[in-house]
């Protein structure tokens, strides 16, 4: 007997019939189109939702201001539009757009996978190694601006100068804006200034004075004289060693006459030949003391500027990893301390990092893909090199170092088939990662490290490709999933809706069918009719229907699926078959059963139903038995466990 709760997901076919391992009862060969729950079972996704048409192919990237109020940044080739909270921004009736102008040029349609970005409060930063940096500044309302950044600093040393020396890359971490890997130099990083994102002044000059004296009988000093008096005092040079003092005059200041010579000096005092003549009384004077009656001339000084560069430890500063192979940083992203990516390594720059204090060390060498790192939880996730895997790079405070974690171990197949390049990520109302795939599918891994759950599913549109996935925080307190979906080269912003039991959709690009919706943008799709429970194919829809009198979605069906492992009770190689499934469901509408080799029964159907329903199997007999579930109808199906009994 196997007893599935599906909380290990879907794995690789490398686990047949490693029934020693905990993790084989717990897992299935394929789970398509369902959501794992974190009780370990499963319910199908809910369909996405039609938000609007993208004005073309673009790159989708999120802005989030509070868990209220978020933006999607529409970035297409030559163009970016904005969404808010699921619609499209306008202004007068037109949408907000931002254009390229000669100053200004924006990505084509080949830059756009390679954009990185980073955000503060109201401000995201944009990174592309052929672009300058830009800048989105939210004005607050529905207000942005869009420009290059102003970046200031040493002017000799101004970075991002020139076509080929734009940075790639881009990250906030302890204050401080980081870009990194331009083509010129794709090893090297750059700091701002603490808490100024614009300013890169690596140094403050320190310009110093100094008068030196080009004739060896000039003596400058300062000494405090009374109106009248032949005596200075306060002198703040001791002159007691001029055995032939009286040879000297004293010049320099107005009150002191001409032509008066020292008659003697003690350490502190000098009696002159003439008495002061100064407008106050105890005034401290600048005095020359020199062997000539007229005063010095400019060629007997000598002016000396010194400069020196001074760097405090919130100043800017530039560095390269210096690693031993030619590897150009991929991308950069803060957490304990910030995490390089580079094409065969990774390496981390310690917390705690002043421009007097830089320390950056290699910690592996994984590699990873270009798409940037994010951190969720404690841990940067990452795609791996190659788009073949997801890593989870975390600090082990046991060990005081890094390790790198390969997510997809028990699933690899699911990124061998097809690369990941791109994903994001929701907290609420669970930990999942979204990964879109080359071939237009998705991977979801229900991830928490805490305990340990890490579950691969797979999502396959109804008639539509994922190009890019991202989320943000919804108005119910729960995240957004939204994906960029193409449908016959037209490009469209969907969102998995889901909601309360008996209000769910089950179609894929779903809309109310009504009078204003146009049939030639769902092309092959169905019409469902919840009251009713009947769908139909939008060109075979009845007549009674078409005077949208009842509440109808049209949409593009999907199956949701799951297939067993080989179900085995023991490591010999007899002939077996399922004689019966005990399948345990929680206010679901029943799927399709089958197993191998035979046909597909459909089992109970007509209202919701909670409880335990068993299914006898007619079946050959086999070494390797498997059973399939799938529900193709677009109504709730949620499924807690499933006893197989062995014949």
């Amino acid at each position: 007997m196997l007893v599935t709760n599906f909380a290990g997901g879907e794995v690789s076919k490398n686990l047949y019939g490693r029934i020693d391992l905990p993790i084989y009862q717990n897992s299935v060969s394929r789970l398509e189109n369902f959501d794992i729950m974190q009780t370990g079972g499963i319910k199908r996704r809910g369909g996405t939702e039609r938000i609007g048409k993208l004005k073309g192919y673009a790159r989708l990237i999120p802005f989030i201001v509070n868990n209220t109020l978020s933006f999607i940044f529409e970035i297409g080739s030559e163009y970016i539009r904005i969404w808010k909270n699921g619609s499209l921004l306008t202004l007068a009736g037109y949408p907000v757009e931002f254009s390229p102008t000669p100053d200004l040029p924006l990505y084509q349609k080949s830059d756009l996978s390679e954009i990185q970005y980073a955000q503060t409060y109201d401000s995201l930063y944009l990174a592309h190694r052929h672009y300058k940096p830009y800048v989105i500044k939210w004005q607050g309302g529905d207000t942005f601006t869009f420009g290059s950044l102003n970046i200031t600093g040493n002017a000799h040393k101004l970075p991002f100068q020139g076509s080929d020396n734009y940075p790639s890359c881009v990250a906030l971490f302890q204050g401080r804006l980081f870009f990194a890997s331009t083509i010129r130099e794709p090893q090297k990083i750059w700091a701002s200034k603490v808490f100024e994102y614009e300013n890169f002044t690596y140094f403050d000059t320190v310009v110093s004075k100094t008068t030196q004296l080009k004739n060896p009988d000039l003596r400058v000093f300062s000494a405090r004289a009374a109106n009248g008096s032949d005596v200075l005092t306060e002198l703040t040079k001791d002159f007691t060693d001029i055995t032939n003092i009286t040879d000297y005059y004293v010049s320099g200041h107005k009150g002191i006459p001409k032509d008066t010579k020292v008659l003697s000096v003690t350490s502190d005092s000098m009696k002159l030949s003439k008495p002061a003549t100064v407008d106050k009384e105890d005034i401290v004077l600048a005095i020359h003391l020199w062997k000539n009656a007229d005063s010095p001339q400019a060629d007997d000084y000598k002016d000396t500027e010194i400069i020196n560069n001074v760097t405090a430890p919130d100043h800017a500063f530039y560095f390269e990893i210096g690693s031993d192979k030619n590897d150009k940083i991929k991308w950069i992203t803060p957490s304990k301390d910030l995490i390089i990516g580079t094409e065969s390594s990774e390496w981390v720059m310690s917390e705690g990092v002043t421009a007097q204090r830089i320390e950056v060390q290699l910690q592996s060498r994984y590699g990873v893909a270009d798409f940037q790192g994010s951190l969720i939880g404690r841990s940067v996730i990452y795609i791996g090199q190659g788009g073949r895997s997801l890593r989870d790079y975390a600090y082990d405070f046991q060990e005081h170092t890094y390790k790198s974690i390969d997510l997809t171990q028990a699933a690899s197949h699911l990124l061998i088939e097809s690369k990941a390049v791109d994903f994001d990520y929701t907290n609420s109302p669970v930990q999942k990662i979204y990964l879109s795939l080359e071939d237009g599918s998705a991977c979801v891994l229900l991830y928490d490290k805490n305990t340990g759950i890490a579950a691969w599913t797979k999502i396959v549109l109804g008639n539509g490709k994922i190009k890019n996935i991202v989320t943000v925080p919804g108005l119910k307190g729960f995240d957004d999933v939204y994906f960029e979906v193409e449908r016959k080269g037209i490009f469209y912003l969907e969102k998995i809706a889901e909601k309360e039991k008996d209000k769910t959709i089950y179609l894929d690009s779903f809309s109310k069918y009504t009078s204003e919706t146009k049939p030639d943008e769902y092309e092959l799709s169905s019409v469902f009719i919840p009251k009713e429970r009947k769908i139909f194919k939008l060109e075979e829809l009845p007549d009674e229907y078409k005077d949208f009198s009842k509440e109808m979605y049209i949409g593009y069906e999907y199956a949701s699926i799951v297939e067993s492992l080989p179900v085995i009770n023991s490591a010999d190689n007899n002939k077996k078959r399922i004689a019966a499934l005990l399948i345990r469901f929680l206010d679901s509408y029943l799927p399709l059963v089958s197993q191998t080799e035979t046909r597909e029964q459909t089992i109970y159907e007509d209202e919701p139903f909670s409880g335990v329903v068993s299914v006898p199997v007619e079946g050959n007999f086999n070494r390797d038995v498997f059973f399939k579930l799938e529900m193709k109808r677009p109504e709730r199906c949620e499924i807690l466990a499933v006893n197989a009994n062995l014949a």
